[in-house]
């Protein structure tokens, strides 16, 4: 049951703006699953689903979607919150992540729970990317078997108000005008002098699912993960920056048209810039592009160190105003005479820390997390022209790519994902003195296909693509 009718309009936040795409708006998930303990207590967890939900706003989001004006409104808090009742068989998650979301009509979060052999359960929870990125994952968890665990002691939640509201942090971001500052915009000319974005509008056609591919990368060595924190401490950059330093390394390598002067790339930076937005659930992450010059002969060290200064510029410098359409649009402006204009590639590298078991103290002994990586047909987020590389530092580090098979061949991304964990290793076993063409040389040799360079477009493509079996997505 809820209370009340939605709040008032407000905008999309400069993030969801950024994300939000026609061809992605209603697959666009992520998938969470626990194993429970038997004698958790359903009723008590709709309970505290709801305390958690009534806690977060953009987990009552509501999409309106008015092509001039697009918003969101929040949805009013609720008594408890559903969980269906699944039958465990050899499908049950993959057709519960499948299913579609409609954000006018319904929130962005799912539940649901699969009785299994032995008396534990699975909860499974599908939430829309609208309303959650990697880093809402823990405080998710803490709330939510906090408020369990405080529900079964005393009857109550008990979950604190957030220091600062979803709704006042879009306003705010707001208030902060609508175009680039001086500062921020002098940084990004300097950055991309003669260079322009890609267009980020998707063309109006179908979602092509037939050419959206996913493979899994692999990190071999069980151990890296410790060598590479010992790595970080020695370079004095952090485990991420070794690990994004190794993907440009990889991908300026595995450049078939000759390893141009720079390597350009989006980076994927988490978005809570304040203390208090950091036990939020929502989205706030934001693609942050970079731009270096390639020198074959400098040391991976230095390397390292000139990423991580360009990261921190990047980070500093793409705060609210900033957005990723507006400084494509300040970009965009007429050309000097004789200048050339570079496309910036449609590269993304995001590498996350893995926080699924950060902030589950609450959770002890009632439920643990497990992963769950989609089957390979279940295209929830194509990448149109786009190639996404994902890697997620835990104690053993996993790895993915997505991406357009039309623009990116399957054995130049393939060498590329797992040329990453070979330079890594490369470098703790011959030290962070070698030189960064070297390392280059570490990449696996990809088998061409015949499809092109990496991000190199192919043939331009038709218009408008179906699905496997014909029909429009």
């Amino acid at each position: 049951m809820t209370h009340g009718a939605l709040g008032p309009l407000i905008p999309l936040s400069l993030e969801q703006i950024s994300a939000v795409r026609p061809h992605t708006i209603r697959s666009w998930k992520y998938p969470i699953t626990y194993e429970i303990a038997p004698d958790v207590d359903v009723d008590l967890l709709g309970l505290a689903l709801a305390a958690v939900v009534n806690r977060h706003e953009p987990l009552r989001l509501r999409l309106i979607a008015d092509r001039s004006a697009p918003g969101q409104r929040i949805a009013p808090p609720v008594d408890t919150f559903p969980i269906a009742q699944l039958d465990d068989g050899p499908s049950t998650l993959a057709d519960f992540f499948a299913e579609s979301f409609d954000l006018a009509a319904d929130g962005p979060l799912r539940a649901a729970l699969v009785r299994r052999p032995g008396g534990r359960s699975r909860l499974l929870l599908a939430v829309h990317h609208l309303a959650w990125d990697g880093m809402s994952s823990a405080p998710f968890t803490h709330d939510l078997w906090a408020a369990y665990r405080n529900l079964r002691a005393c009857g109550e939640s008990r979950l604190p108000v957030p220091q600062i509201s979803y709704s006042d942090h879009v306003l705010a971001q707001r208030a902060a005008g609508p175009r680039l500052t001086p500062t921020q915009a002098a940084y990004w000319e300097e950055v991309f002098a003669g260079w322009r974005l890609p267009d980020f509008e998707p063309p109006p056609s179908a979602s092509p699912v037939e050419w959206s591919r996913r493979i899994t990368g692999s990190v071999p060595d069980p151990a890296i993960a410790g060598r590479v924190r010992m790595l970080a401490r020695a370079v004095r950059v952090t485990p991420p920056v070794v690990w994004l330093a190794s993907a440009l390394v990889a991908l300026w390598g595995t450049d078939q048209s000759g390893r141009g002067s720079h390597v350009s790339v989006y980076w994927v930076h988490h978005g809570r810039d304040r203390a208090e937005l950091r036990d939020l659930v929502g989205f706030f992450n934001r693609s942050v592009p970079l731009r270096l010059a390639m020198d074959p002969g400098e040391r991976f060290d230095r390397f390292c160190a000139r990423v991580l200064g360009q990261v921190q510029a990047a980070v500093r410098e793409s705060r609210a105003p900033w957005s990723i359409q507006r400084l494509a649009a300040h970009l965009s402006g007429p050309k000097a005479p004789g200048q050339r204009r570079e496309r910036m590639s449609r590269i993304t590298v995001n590498i996350q820390l893995d926080d699924s078991a950060e902030g589950t103290g609450p959770a002890g002994d009632l439920a643990a997390f497990v992963s769950y990586d989609p089957p390979s047909e279940q295209a929830w987020t194509p990448r149109l022209g786009q190639l996404w590389l994902q890697l997620t530092l835990g104690p053993a580090p996993t790895s993915f790519a997505e991406y357009d098979q039309r623009y990116f061949p399957d054995s130049t991304v393939g060498a590329c994902l797992n040329g990453m964990p070979a330079i890594v290793a490369a470098v703790l076993d011959g030290g962070a003195g070698r030189s960064v063409s070297e390392l280059a040389g570490c990449v696996p040799e990809p088998v061409d296909s015949g499809a092109g360079a990496l991000g190199v477009p192919l043939p331009a493509p038709p218009s408008a693509y179906a699905t496997p079996n014909g029909s429009a997505v």
